[in-house]
């Protein structure tokens, strides 16, 4: 084999099928010439072809020897900060086994850190930098060649004891984008979870100062033309049946005339596609919401970032917070999921800030119908809000942030070449400030609002209706510092849910209201015999009427018995029957 592209290292238990559209388009422009594979670590693990289940530092070699096994003459890696420090120690294994290999780098942490990344690791040959559909034939015949990288643009590079960096080509424009569409999925779609994204265009035009991935796309926005979008749509349609997609796009909705005309194009065409995007929501407005929900929009991801004013102009997200409230609800309205996502623990968040993010959060999670996010900032590398606390970090373990880091597959040897290369792993660094030793676990909060939210809804929704976040945080720290780590631990997905539901009823039990345990023993009551496959009936005696608050949201004091029985369809069905009548086993 000539050139082997590895990606995919999250390295969860459960693996994660989706191509990696980036690495499929670079394995086309070259495969012609040089034989070329993709090697995705996740694809294997959902296929149930490697196991993670071993000691961190022992899954770096068996990852290398997969690597070697294939006798690649070039291994190209593409680099995102999650997990730079595996791509990292299994560069390194591989060059001390075999010193033939030559190794690169791509993707967007690559880049940004470049300079520092070949100075620091002897065993990478060279970063592309950037997007590389322009660069990677000539680097290949490079590579292959007299290795005379001077003629090779956007590539980073060792020339004797300098570090070179050629310009890079001009970016893609929104027609050359269409060059690059792929279709060949690779059997993909057989695999458990898979799902498939559809490339709307690159690029975000905003200048977010904690965001490193609009450097990396020079803030140039582009997206494809609409007929070449509902063309890849109706192809992938026609070839593997799909109707859903998502469109993968920092920013798919900011370019108003083109949205227009993308949705009006489905509903003209009465298309059975249904969709999913990525927005700012102030780039949206009622009439945009409606048309996109006829065209078939079923989710849009918001990033709010922060429920203070004055933290918006601290970052340049510069949202209106009444705004996006209104927008958010609307969407709720029109039929529309947003998921939204916070961020805490900024260098120049205040109490203040802080305890306002968490309000707008809470409402958000109120309107019934809206996923929520929250995220303990990191410091990403070239970024304006990093550099602001650049000489004040420090590596803590277990203060990385829950959804940045894997701990699982973090041994010895991953932690220390993240302590002794800071400048390479900001990511994985903290520092201290009033918010962050003040409420250090505060993410297990909304983790229990996000893992329980279509299982105990009501009884959630009832306490988010009375108490804000922050006091709920402070009523039971001790239990969110346990949730905390018992996700840090990693422990399966049923004990970290069992542990969830126990802390959930104790907040219901310390209420000492029959009526929010009445709730939650319904809740619980549905989920437990929805997911046993009972086909038994079950009767369970309330001391209020569950049917009534089902029905217009107001508790009334009654003794109530309900009984749950299983439809033909697998269904459940909900039956209020007298209190009087008895069932016999």
């Amino acid at each position: 084999m000539d050139v082997l592209f590895v990606n995919g290292m999250e390295l969860t238990k459960s693996g994660n099928a989706t191509p990696h559209i980036g690495q499929i388009i670079l394995k086309n422009i070259i495969s012609p010439k040089y034989d070329t594979e993709i090697l995705s670590f996740d694809q294997l693990i959902a296929r149930g072809e490697f196991d993670i289940d071993k000691d961190p530092d022992a899954l770096i070699d068996e990852m290398a020897e997969v690597i070697l096994k294939k006798n690649p003459g070039v291994v190209g890696f593409y680099t995102i900060c999650d997990t730079f420090h595996l791509v990292v120690a299994v560069s390194e294994v591989i060059r001390k086994r075999n010193s033939d290999i030559f190794i690169f780098y791509g993707g967007p942490h690559a880049t940004l850190t470049a300079k520092k990344c070949l100075e620091t690791f002897d065993f990478v040959d060279l970063i592309c930098l950037g997007e590389s559909e322009k660069s990677i034939m000539p680097l290949m015949d490079e590579i292959f060649g007299k290795r005379d990288f001077s003629s090779v643009p956007g590539v980073s590079y060792r020339q004797g004891n300098e570090i070179k960096q050629n310009p890079c080509a001009t970016l893609l424009t929104d027609d050359e984008l269409t060059n690059y569409t792929q279709y060949d999925l690779g059997g993909v779609l057989k695999y458990k979870d898979a799902r498939v994204l559809l490339e709307g265009g690159r690029g975000c035009p905003y200048q977010c100062t904690f965001c490193s991935t609009s450097r990396f796309w020079k803030r140039q926005f582009r997206v494809k033309p609409v007929s070449v979008l509902i063309k890849e749509m109706d192809k992938y349609h026609e070839m593997y049946g799909l109707t859903s997609f998502s469109i993968q796009h920092d920013l798919f909705t900011a370019n108003r005339k083109h949205l227009v005309s993308f949705c009006n194009a489905l509903i003209e065409k009465n298309s059975p596609y249904v969709w999913r995007c990525s927005s700012r929501v102030d780039v949206l407005d009622h009439e945009l919401i409606e048309l996109m929900k006829k065209s078939g929009c079923l989710e849009i991801y918001l990033g709010i970032e922060t429920g203070s004013e004055r933290m918006q102009k601290v970052i340049k997200k510069n949202l209106n917070l009444d705004n996006a409230m209104d927008m958010i609800t609307f969407m709720i309205g029109q039929g529309i999921v947003p998921t939204v996502s916070f961020i805490y623990g900024y260098p120049d968040e205040t109490i203040e800030d802080y305890e306002k993010t968490l309000t707008m959060l809470r409402k958000v999670f109120l309107t019934g119908k809206a996923t929520v996010q929250l995220h303990k900032f990191f410091p990403l590398p070239a970024t304006e809000e990093a550099d602001k606390v650049a000489d004040r970090v420090y590596f803590d373990f277990e203060k990385v942030d829950l959804s940045i880091l894997n701990r699982a597959v973090c041994g010895k040897r991953c932690k220390d070449l993240i302590k002794q290369n800071k400048e390479l792993f900001l990511q994985f660094y903290t520092f201290d400030s009033e918010v962050r030793v003040k409420y250090p676990y505060i993410e297990a909060v909304v983790m229990l609002l996000g893992m329980f939210a279509g299982r105990f809804y009501m009884t959630l929704y009832q306490i988010m209706n009375k108490y804000e976040i922050h006091e709920i945080y402070k009523q039971y720290e001790d239990d969110f510092e346990m949730l905390f780590f018992k996700y840090y631990e990693l422990v399966s997905q049923r004990e970290l849910l069992d542990k969830l539901e126990i802390v959930l009823k104790k907040i219901v039990d310390n209420e000492h209201n029959d009526g929010w345990s009445d709730i939650f023993r319904f809740e619980k009551a549905v989920f437990d015999y929805t997911a046993s496959g009972n086909k038994e009936v079950v009767v369970i005696d309330f001391e209020n009427d569950i049917m009534a608050y089902l029905k217009y949201g107001k508790r009334v004091k009654e003794h109530t018995r309900l009984m749950l029985m299983r439809e033909g369809n697998g269904g459940i069905k909900l039956k209020r029957v007298p209190v009087n009548v008895s069932f016999i086993a």
